[in-house]
C-alpha cells in the first residue's frame, strides 16, 4: 500500500513504535515491518529476531509479543476492528542483509549474491565468521571475505 496521507503515515509510525517497544520488552528486535491499510481493513506483518548474542528468537517470545500487541490500549484505539496481525521470525528463506541476519545463520551453508567483481555471483559456501565489517565464507577450503557494502543478500541452502 502506498501511504498517501499524513494521518496514514502517523498511524503507521505509532503502530510500529508500539510493536518495537513490546518486542524490546520481550528481548526481541523488529527486523521488518509492513503496514497495509485499505479503508477499514488492515494487514500488519512484523518480522522479529532476538537480541544478542545469536539474534535468534523462540516461538514463546513471538507468541508473547503478539498477545501484548493485541492487548495494548493504544494499538486497539489506532487499528480498525478488521485487522490481521502476523508476527513471525525470519525463516530459513529470509534474505540475509545485515550482520544480525548473518550472525543468526553462522555455521550454515549459504548462497551469496554480491558485487565483488573478483568472485563469481552467486557463490555458495559455509558461513564461518561474521564481524562488524563483513562475513567469511569457506569455499573449497579457501576463506573468502565479503564486505557488507558489497553484499546484495544471502540465503541459507538446505
Amino acid at each position: 500500500m502506498k501511504i498517501n496521507t499524513k494521518s496514514d503515515m502517523k498511524e503507521k509510525k505509532q503502530i510500529e513504535k508500539i510493536i518495537s517497544e513490546i518486542a524490546i520488552h520481550n528481548e526481541g528486535d523488529v527486523i521488518d515491518f509492513t503496514y497495509n491499510r485499505q479503508g477499514k481493513r488492515c494487514y500488519i506483518k512484523v518480522v522479529v529476531g532476538g537480541l544478542k548474542p545469536d539474534y535468534n528468537i523462540d516461538l514463546q517470545r513471538i507468541t508473547d509479543i503478539t498477545k501484548e500487541v493485541k492487548r495494548h490500549p493504544d494499538f486497539e484505539s489506532i487499528v480498525p476492528e478488521d485487522y490481521r496481525l502476523e508476527v513471525t521470525s525470519p525463516g530459513a528463506d529470509y534474505p540475509m542483509k545485515s550482520s544480525k541476519d548473518f550472525t543468526r545463520n553462522k555455521g550454515y551453508k549459504i548462497r551469496l549474491r554480491h558485487d565483488n567483481l573478483e568472485v563469481k555471483t552467486p557463490i555458495t559456501g559455509e558461513l564461518t565468521e561474521v564481524d562488524e565489517k563483513g562475513i567469511h565464507l569457506l569455499i573449497d577450503d579457501e576463506d573468502i571475505f565479503f564486505e557488507y557494502s558489497k553484499i546484495d543478500f544471502g540465503k541459507v541452502i538446505f
